[in-house]
């Protein structure tokens, strides 16, 4: 189907791919010998032996990463932080491209010390060049969070203003229109998106902001 339509690339995502592994590992090699470019969005919780088997099989991956505190992954993933660090830091070394995103959930998974934490991190342990998606809450579609707000603006703004300071030179930011402009993430470049080297995505495009402010476009790959 991927060739059929043109794709230059197959992703395993929405559900989570380790799920199911041993298929995903089966529709890659398919991939590889077709000459398409094969990503994963996992949320990075998997044994060595899934990592060894699917890593050289993988062009790129974008790994949840939901909070740097291990109560907050037994608490609401039933799981444990460690291991992510660890699968994120054995991508970063390896030849896979290594993307991270974070879901700013008001009260649970915005808190400025703990991003800091998150954010030196990624500057420190993955390299200052990986991208980070900053997601925004959106109650509307949550199914046990329905009374928690949504991501503010000034969320991201304080956000980006921590990423800069760690060194990180990639924050992409997720929009979403909000015609009441009182919750959210609302539409238009912040200071600190005016002043950061990033990308902005947008239906399926991404457009990166150089240093000479020059900007192009580029499709997924």
């Amino acid at each position: 189907m991927a060739l059929e339509h043109g794709c230059r690339s197959v992703s395993c995502t929405y559900n989570e791919p380790t799920i199911f592994a041993e298929y995903a590992t089966d529709i890659m090699r398919l991939a590889v010998s077709e000459r398409l470019k094969t990503v994963w969005v996992s949320n990075g919780y998997m044994s060595s032996s899934c990592l060894d088997a699917t890593e050289p099989l993988l062009d790129a991956i974008n790994i949840d990463l939901k909070s740097m505190d291990d109560a907050f992954y037994r608490r609401f993933c039933g799981a444990r932080l460690q291991p992510v660090l660890e699968n994120l830091g054995r991508f970063a070394a390896s030849r896979t491209h290594l993307e991270v995103s974070t879901l700013l959930i008001p009260g649970f998974s915005d808190d400025e010390t703990m991003l800091r934490r998150m954010e030196e991190f990624i500057a420190g342990e993955l390299g200052s060049e990986t991208p980070w998606h900053l997601l925004g809450f959106v109650p509307e579609i949550s199914w046990k969070m329905k009374t928690v707000p949504g991501t503010a603006r000034e969320t991201f703004e304080r956000v980006f203003d921590i990423g800069r300071k760690a060194g990180l030179r990639h924050g992409v930011p997720s929009m979403r229109r909000n015609p009441d402009r009182t919750a959210g993430l609302h539409d238009g470049p912040s200071r600190q998106q005016r002043e950061l080297p990033a990308m902005r995505r947008s239906h399926g495009r991404i457009r990166r902001k150089e240093d000479a402010g020059k900007s192009m476009n580029n499709r997924h790959p």
